[in-house]
């Protein structure tokens, strides 16, 4: 399975990419099967990322205007935040009690959703730290969105249910 997303500032595509299918010789070396592929549009070149184990998301945050979050490979309840080029770790998400399903970016780049079974948790995106937990689903939260002007965060859960958290002034 493979699949790409486009940056918001248009200039990285970054999609994972399974060494199984593409015959990459690090596989055979014992080392990841899967890879994070950046393309760098203004660059041109190409350059892998470690391996996510699960969903990832792309956004800006004060630090870089394209950043990529996703789960660690050796823990699926912390999430990781990486800068694309250069190459680097700004940052890890570290709170929920079990594996994180959904990973989001507020469109200004000042806020990281995540969630989990245990909640759904908002992250200042320039410290790492957790702004609130937001809870009400009884079940998985599979899917979050922002609003594109970022004032709601849309959340789909297993229990069924659809919720709109509205950003109080």
């Amino acid at each position: 399975h493979q699949s790409a997303c486009l940056t918001q500032d248009g200039r990285f595509i970054v999609g994972i990419r399974g060494s199984e299918q593409l015959g990459d010789a690090r596989a055979a070396e014992g080392t990841s099967a899967r890879s994070l592929m950046v393309v760098d549009l203004v660059e041109k070149r190409t350059s892998a990322l470690p391996a996510f184990s699960g969903p990832y998301a792309l956004g800006p945050v004060p630090q870089t205007p394209a950043a990529i979050a996703g789960l660690s490979v050796t823990d699926a309840s912390r999430v990781e935040v990486w800068a694309p080029a250069p190459e680097r770790k700004l940052g890890e998400l570290v709170g929920h009690s079990g594996a994180v399903y959904a990973i989001a970016f507020s469109p200004d780049g000042k806020r990281i959703a995540t969630s989990g079974r245990d909640a759904l948790r908002l992250w200042d995106a320039a410290t790492f730290t957790e702004i609130v937990q937001l809870r009400g689903h009884t079940s998985f939260i599979w899917s979050l969105v922002f609003s594109p002007d970022g004032s709601i965060l849309a959340s789909g859960s297993g229990d069924r249910t659809a919720r709109l958290w509205i950003r109080s002034k």
